[in-house]
């Protein structure tokens, strides 16, 4: 309990507890993005993109072993980022969402 001066008197009060926010998809959906985004920031993920567009280009027999080493570190961060969302499908779809949603526990 806490105490309170009104009007020229102590009250005795509860504490007050904020409310928690449910959470909601939306809510999870943005906890994914910023995860993928500290793994791959838009700007990297636009230029894997062109990259990945080279390669189709180029035929992945044609390509060397430099650029056979950069198509498998773009997949695996692809992979990586596929693994996040479908970690987030999967809380989007709980019912209810557990409130600390954004634990690693539900990530990795």
């Amino acid at each position: 309990m806490a105490m309170v001066l009104k009007n020229g008197q102590i009250l005795e009060v509860p504490d007050w507890t904020p409310p928690q926010l449910i959470p909601t998809a939306n809510m999870v959906k943005d906890e994914a993005g910023r995860r993928i985004l500290a793994i791959a920031p838009e700007w990297q993920q636009r230029n894997m993109l062109a990259r990945i567009a080279e390669f189709l280009r180029i035929g992945e027999a044609n390509l060397n072993a430099a650029e056979q080493a950069e198509l498998a570190a773009i997949e695996a961060i692809w992979t990586t980022i596929k693994g996040l969302r479908a970690k987030s499908n999967a809380l989007e779809a709980m019912d209810p969402i557990p409130l600390d949603y954004t634990d690693d526990k539900y990530w990795t």
